[in-house]
């Protein structure tokens, strides 16, 4: 859900790229437009997302399913909070970046996000965050085999 929400905050801007439209950040890059678009991914997205994790399952092989499959099922509270910081993260770092996103239009013409921080410092931020996301990705699903690790094997070591 956070990236579908991500994916579908920009569609906006490629729209207004291939068009040839300024500004390229608009509607959807206002907290209107944000809260529009979360709100829309997080009804529509949400079963598109279990489809998507029951075919990423159906992929797999035996020996990748033990540390790659994940749960189809994707609960409301996931799918909402997947969505808000998904798309509320891509309003406030769009707005830090681009100077013509407008994020508290239509009551505020300024965007007092611009150059909070560097562009240097923003892709440090990501790569921090994506470096932090990996690792606790790797000790969830190390942590998920030792837990899903049958200790009784087949009931032939039970007296």
């Amino acid at each position: 859900m956070f990236v579908l929400t991500q994916i579908t905050m920009d569609l906006e801007v490629l729209m207004r790229l291939m068009l040839g439209a300024f500004p390229l950040h608009g509607f959807t890059n206002t907290i209107l437009g944000a809260t529009a678009v979360l709100a829309v991914t997080i009804v529509l997205g949400k079963p598109v997302c279990e489809w998507a994790l029951h075919w990423w399952n159906r992929k797999l092989s035996p020996a990748q399913s033990r540390w790659l499959r994940v749960s189809e099922g994707i609960s409301w509270t996931a799918a909402c909070l997947g969505g808000i910081s998904g798309g509320f993260s891509h309003f406030v770092l769009d707005a830090m970046m681009h100077a013509d996103a407008k994020p508290w239009m239509p009551f505020y013409e300024a965007n007092p996000f611009l150059g909070l921080f560097s562009i240097d410092q923003l892709n440090l931020f990501c790569l921090v965050c994506l470096f932090v996301g990996v690792v606790v990705m790797v000790v969830y699903g190390v942590l998920r085999g030792l837990k899903t690790t049958t200790y009784f094997g087949n009931g032939s070591d039970r007296a």
